[in-house]
């Protein structure tokens, strides 16, 4: 493709850093500055969002043409067999001259590089804007590893531009692709690419999004993203030297989703093996009536009084007395949580980080910690103004998945807790999930 912008140039333009990253975008360009005319050659359509942000940046653009490249015959040329027939050919011979370098092993690579690229193009017709692309990636990832710059300063839920190169069809490649940071790991990051798409099965291959309500932009060159989808199988381990930049973050109520979507996206089966053995199904229905099951008999408490208004039923007294927070002493069922749980939930309040508060909140009730739904729901939940606010249905609203869906999860991680502690339910039977989450809100939000 090729583009004809009218221009005019920025204050402080700087001419050896625009063909510097011109280069970097592998592409010819013809500047005439006095009748404000600049032309781009060779450009892969694949970069056009890149090279026009730059461009954007770089001069005020007044008119932008695109052109795009025009279909030509491959030239016909004789050549001559060895039985000296006269033959026609759809290709134009090409051969690369040997490169010859001080270091032999260097050498040896270089030219056997140059001999298969001499192949693809006489052979197989491989254009030559192809073979570029790939020199282009070797030449980016030589630099990354040897003249790296400083790494980007990411977190979790950041949209970031990635380099990821350019590989073999269906692969995911370029230079500048959108991807959402999902895990970081030292100089590693677990990224998800997007696309401007939007397209969705159900959280299998696809999860669509929309900008302002999943994600924001902060890049002023993104402002008219309208959303677009996750390509949740082509996610994977980067080194952080890929990333070029933060242009936006995801919205915690849709991190949450993609962290709760995305271990399921990788099924892998194997059909050359047959277990026999009999499993057990340990899901747990969804009607399940935890009121009641059948609870094995508690061992005889002894001689030790027991006080069922200050600690849950069947739970012997603490000989230390636990010193519950002001605003949790009007509740009996939230005073008697906080006993039974006091040694963890003593560091959640609100001068600990959301994010600490809500791993050392699961860690102490026993909650599954590493469910993304559940860490969405209680971020939900410290976002609310009014503790009056707080309950199942206003918490799943703000969801942007089926609402349905995310109700389930979050009971069936429910339903798995009263196991664990049934004598909870048994203690007071009006206990629900809203009744942890308020006592989350009041941790955070209420001075002790």
């Amino acid at each position: 493709m090729k583009l004809r912008l009218e221009v005019s140039l920025r204050e402080g333009f700087n001419d050896n850093e625009f063909l510097k990253q011109m280069n970097e975008f592998n592409v010819q360009i013809d500047l005439d500055s006095k009748k404000g005319i600049l032309k781009v050659f060779e450009l892969d359509t694949s970069e056009l969002d890149a090279v026009m942000g730059y461009l954007k940046k770089t001069f005020n653009v007044r008119r932008t043409e695109m052109i795009p490249d025009e279909r030509k015959e491959p030239a016909t040329v004789k050549v001559m067999s060895e039985n000296a027939v006269e033959k026609s050919s759809k290709f134009q011979q090409t051969e690369f001259p040997r490169a010859e370098f001080s270091h032999k092993l260097i050498e040896e690579r270089m030219n056997k590089f140059l001999q298969v690229a001499g192949m693809a193009i006489n052979r197989n017709n491989a254009e030559a804007k192809s073979i570029a692309s790939f020199i282009s990636t070797a030449i980016c990832e030589l630099a990354m590893m040897y003249h790296p710059h400083p790494l980007v300063d990411i977190k979790v839920g950041d949209i970031v531009t990635c380099n990821y190169g350019y590989h073999m069809p269906g692969e995911i490649s370029g230079r500048y692709v959108h991807s959402v940071v999902c895990a970081i790991d030292d100089s590693l990051a677990y990224v998800v690419p997007i696309t401007k798409d939007a397209r969705d099965d159900g959280g299998v291959k696809f999860l669509s999004f929309y900008s302002v309500y999943d994600v924001t932009y902060t890049d002023p060159m993104c402002k008219d993203y309208a959303g677009g989808s996750m390509l949740l199988q082509h996610g994977r381990w980067l080194c952080r030297e890929r990333i070029s930049g933060v242009v936006g973050y995801v919205h915690p109520h849709f991190m949450g989703e993609i962290l709760c979507i995305l271990p399921g996206t990788l099924c892998f089966t194997y059909d050359g093996y047959e277990d026999d053995s009999e499993s057990e199904d340990y899901l747990l229905d969804e009607d399940l009536d935890i009121a009641n099951l059948e609870i094995p008999e508690l061992p005889p408490l002894g001689e030790v009084d027991v006080d069922n208004s200050d600690v849950l039923k069947g739970e012997v007294a603490s000989k230390t007395e636990v010193e519950v927070p002001k605003c949790l002493k009007n509740n009996s069922l939230e005073t008697a949580l906080y006993k039974k749980f006091a040694e963890g939930l003593s560091l959640v309040n609100k001068d600990t980080s959301l994010d600490y508060s809500i791993n050392f909140f699961c860690e102490a009730l026993g909650l599954p910690g590493d469910e993304g739904v559940l860490k969405a729901a209680l971020k939900i939940v410290a976002s609310m103004e009014k503790v009056s606010q707080i309950s199942i249905k206003a918490i799943v609203s703000q969801f942007s998945m089926l609402h349905g869906t995310v109700e389930h999860q979050l009971q069936e991680i429910w339903q798995g807790w009263l196991v664990k502690y049934p004598e909870i339910k048994e203690a007071y039977p009006y206990v629900s999930f809203s009744s942890i989450c308020k006592l989350f809100f009041k941790l955070i939000t209420i001075e002790k």
